[in-house]
């Protein structure tokens, strides 16, 4: 099995990536900065490890991963519950769905949950931006 991007901080973690992940090919949609799509592809915990001093150890395995989206409805119907408590999210998590295509080769993914959402471990050498393209402008 190939070595994961953030290897390191995953080992420290009890089960992360969780044991039911896979290897998949499937479509996936992604919060984007459009003008910036090139800084749209980092583990949230990547760009700001304090983030998680207070999370669980199931959280911090999801902080490392990437975050994708079933479909674009789903997408954007959760960004639509985020605006409402946050209006200003689009600076945060992006002003675009972006959409593309997960390989087997990209990393492994967990199981869908009821909201359609996704994560994504990537393996080392992984780079998603240029199989992204922006489908839906949101702010």
């Amino acid at each position: 099995m190939p070595s994961f991007k953030y290897a390191a901080q995953l080992q420290a973690l009890a089960d992360c990536p969780a044991s039911d992940c896979r290897e998949a090919t499937r479509d996936a949609y992604r919060y984007v900065f459009r003008s910036r799509m090139w800084d749209s592809f980092t583990p949230v915990l990547a760009g700001q490890p304090q983030r998680a001093l207070k999370w669980s150890d199931r959280d911090r395995c999801g902080g490392w991963a990437l975050s994708f989206f079933s479909s674009a409805d789903v997408a954007g119907a959760i960004f639509t519950k985020l605006q409402n408590t946050s209006r200003n999210i689009h600076k945060t998590i992006g002003d675009s769905i972006a959409l593309g295509k997960l390989q087997t080769s990209d990393g492994v993914v967990s199981t869908p949950d009821s909201d359609g959402h996704f994560e994504l471990h990537e393996y080392a050498g992984t780079n998603l931006v240029a199989r992204f393209t922006v489908v839906l402008e949101l702010a």
